[in-house]
């Protein structure tokens, strides 16, 4: 049988795993949004590479849009290990 405490430190470690998550997509979606910025200009294939994982997800921003539903596909991306893969 398993604690009561170990049940709602896994609770927390859960929902910890699920911020930060949340704080690389929104880092992921402001990162992509700087590079298209500096198109034409290149960066290192690892750069790229994540780019085109952000950008297969999301669309450029070009108009005022509530965000949540792109950092969410984005935390997606991230939890199904689609930066893993470059």
């Amino acid at each position: 049988m398993v604690s009561v405490s170990t049940e709602k430190e896994a609770s927390y470690l859960r929902r910890a795993l699920e911020l930060a998550e949340n704080v690389v997509a929104i880092e992921l979606l402001c990162s992509a949004e700087a590079l298209d910025y500096h198109r034409p200009l290149k960066s290192g294939a690892g750069v790229e590479g994540a780019h085109r994982v952000v950008r297969s997800a999301v669309s450029r921003l070009s108009v005022d849009r509530p965000l949540s539903p792109d950092i969410e596909s984005i935390a997606g991306l991230i939890r199904n290990g689609a930066f893993c893969r470059n």
